[in-house]
């Protein structure tokens, strides 16, 4: 199971690259046609505020993976290594209900643009895909949580040895 969880994220990591490659190209091309041709892309702006999110959403859990996020350590250090493990299991037992929350909303709010047949008017995509891709992003997350938390769970216990 853990082997897929990676696997998967790992994925939707290089699906965020694709898409992050694709609007530098559209971007490229878009400036290229502009100011040499007097010939500009219509949407590129648009696309490119409906790529962000998923590119966004589907980077969440590789960041996690990776421990690529922003981490303040200045009062943890000070703690026992005890203390350390029971907050990690906390702190992301509460990381997952807040992001399983964030999937709900993301939902909730994609079920809502699918009744109400929301689309970005010029290039006329469909807003509620953004939403579904921002819960499947979450969703990751949320899989690489559960990962994280069986593994300090499943962690022995540390001494803490002082060297002075």
């Amino acid at each position: 199971m853990e082997k897929a969880v990676v696997r998967t994220i790992g994925a939707f990591r290089y699906v965020s690259m694709g898409l992050i490659f694709i609007l530098m190209f559209m971007g490229f091309t878009d400036v290229i046609l502009r100011y040499f041709f007097n010939s500009p892309i219509s949407g590129v702006k648009e696309l490119g505020v409906c790529f962000l999110p998923i590119i966004t959403a589907f980077a969440l859990a590789g960041t996690q993976m990776d421990n690529g996020h922003i981490r303040i350590e200045l009062l943890y250090n000070l703690f026992k290594p005890r203390f350390k493990k029971g907050a990690d299991i906390i702190t992301t037992i509460a990381a997952i209900l807040l992001w399983l929350l964030f999937a709900y909303q993301s939902i909730k709010v994609g079920n809502t643009y699918i009744e109400t047949g929301r689309y970005i008017e010029i290039i006329r995509f469909p807003v509620w895909i953004l939403q579904y891709a921002s819960a499947l992003g979450c969703f990751l997350l949320v899989a690489e949580l559960m990962r994280e938390l069986f593994r300090n769970i499943k962690a022995p216990e540390v001494k803490e040895v002082n060297l002075i």
